[in-house]
């Protein structure tokens, strides 16, 4: 099953609208970006990880899909570059995404920075 096969039922999970898939081009990519966010070090969904999206009804955003998953999470939504900055920050400390991003924390941890290793001779 992929993507295509379920689109039809799924919708936003913030206002319930429904969802149309659509390709996205490296051109459309530089027009969205991430909502503000604050409160955990989980870092949005690259939209380079993407090449379709489920645009919303309205045309006002839209989520990424990374390997056939449609990532639904309010805020991992994306938006018009112009609209970023009137969107409210999103508190992901807030009970309805903590425990999602818990989770993300603790199975997809920082990576830490490889150290140094001296090479032999030099």
């Amino acid at each position: 099953m992929n993507i295509t096969d379920i689109v039809e039922y799924l919708c936003c999970p913030v206002s319930g609208s429904s969802l149309r898939l659509v390709d996205i081009g490296r051109g459309q990519r530089a027009n969205f970006a991430p909502v503000p966010r604050k409160g955990s070090d989980v870092k949005p969904i690259a939209l380079e990880a993407t090449e379709q999206v489920l645009i919303a009804e309205d045309e006002s955003f839209i989520y990424p899909i990374v390997d056939d998953i449609p990532v639904l999470l309010a805020p991992e939504k994306l938006l018009p570059t112009d609209s970023v900055i009137d969107h409210p920050v999103i508190d992901l400390q807030d009970p309805i995404y903590a425990e999602a991003y818990e989770e993300m924390m603790s199975y997809n941890p920082p990576q830490a920075p490889c150290p140094r290793v001296p090479i032999m001779g030099h």
